[in-house]
């Protein structure tokens, strides 16, 4: 199974969490001796709280108190490049042998390969989601960091690609499983939609680095 915070997967059934997201003190009190039973954590003060209710705070104080590395190992799997400008974008059929090195490579899925083959890749969409209209998300290009066979192994895709090279100044890293904690809502415990950018989107190299550095949220050599 897959913890449910990091989407790692763990042979931890109870909780359902990996090593490194399952509490390792209590969330209220912060003693070391805490139980789960019944999907609920209990510590020897007599804390007691749900699991969904610790998934939320625990997401809740590193999207918005940790370091970019340590929100980084909790993006999941489903980490996206995002490409406001998609002019900057070149198109590859395969994976070159030589890139500019201020550059980097990503793969796109499609079942439009022949349009984007032949000109400039400009999404013409627009979204009434708040997620994409208020956010550096809207008319963006999409593209995944992963090598085309973890990609297709990961989400088991078989559809075409074709390969994005774009300059690392114009790319934004940032992860599927933050768009569930972002919203407008007054909820205690919501991303702001104002945060997104600042506290929700990174580099490459933060991609690269803490993924050598901590094997998350993937191992470095399923980067393309």
């Amino acid at each position: 199974m897959k913890c449910r915070i990091c989407k790692i997967k763990t042979f931890n059934m109870n909780p359902p969490l990996c090593n490194y997201c399952k509490p390792n003190s209590c969330t209220n009190c912060h003693v070391s001796d805490v139980n789960y039973t019944n999907d609920t954590f209990k510590c020897s003060h007599g804390c007691e709280y749900s699991l969904s209710e610790y998934i939320t705070r625990r997401v809740y104080t590193i999207l918005l108190n940790s370091d970019w590395k340590q929100k980084l190992s909790i993006a999941g799997e489903r980490v996206e490049y995002i490409i406001p400008n998609t002019e900057s974008i070149q198109i590859h059929s395969n994976i070159p042998n030589h890139i500019d090195q201020r550059n980097v490579l990503a793969v796109h899925y499609t079942e439009d390969i022949d349009s984007i083959q032949t000109q400039q890749y400009n999404p013409k969409y627009n979204n009434n989601n708040p997620i994409y209209s208020e956010t550096i998300r809207e008319n963006a290009a999409y593209a995944w960091p992963y090598k085309p066979t973890y990609t297709e192994s990961l989400f088991n895709w078989d559809k075409e690609y074709v390969i994005f090279e774009v300059p690392t100044s114009e790319v934004y890293v940032s992860s599927y499983s933050f768009l569930d904690w972002v919203s407008n809502s007054n909820d205690k415990f919501t991303i702001p939609l104002s945060k997104y950018k600042s506290e929700l989107t990174f580099s490459p190299e933060q991609l690269k680095y803490t993924c050598d550095l901590m094997n998350r949220p993937t191992r470095k050599q399923n980067l393309l």
